[in-house]
């Protein structure tokens, strides 16, 4: 692959990793998660859904492989953490998607 392909390339993966982190960002349940990677496939990347095994009803990931990439519910009790971070693996910080002036104005309700 050339080098102007390989950036191409680079800057088509990136974008879908934004698209992704921005799709996540809004994601608060399996409904939502399937939204999200539906929403990839329509935009041509394949994805593999991944259940809960002890509620096939529940989404724990969606892996986009073209991409290398995925979205995980990583809270308990399925704990996923990078075991390189930086170098194979990496962390996407969904707190730069915070809507933080509707946030401010439910701060007594959460």
């Amino acid at each position: 692959m050339s080098a102007a392909a390989t950036r191409r390339r680079a800057a088509e993966v990136a974008a879908a990793l934004e698209f992704a982190a921005e799709t996540a960002a809004a994601v608060t349940s399996a409904g939502e998660t399937a939204e999200a990677a539906a929403a990839l496939e329509e935009a041509g990347e394949p994805v593999e859904y991944i259940r809960c095994s002890g509620d096939p009803d529940s989404l724990d990931a969606v892996i986009f492989p073209n991409l290398h990439a995925a979205i995980v519910d990583a809270t308990a009790p399925h704990v996923v953490e990078p075991k390189l971070p930086g170098v194979v693996e990496s962390y996407v910080n969904l707190g730069r998607f915070y809507d933080h002036a509707a946030l401010a104005g439910k701060r007594e309700e959460i």
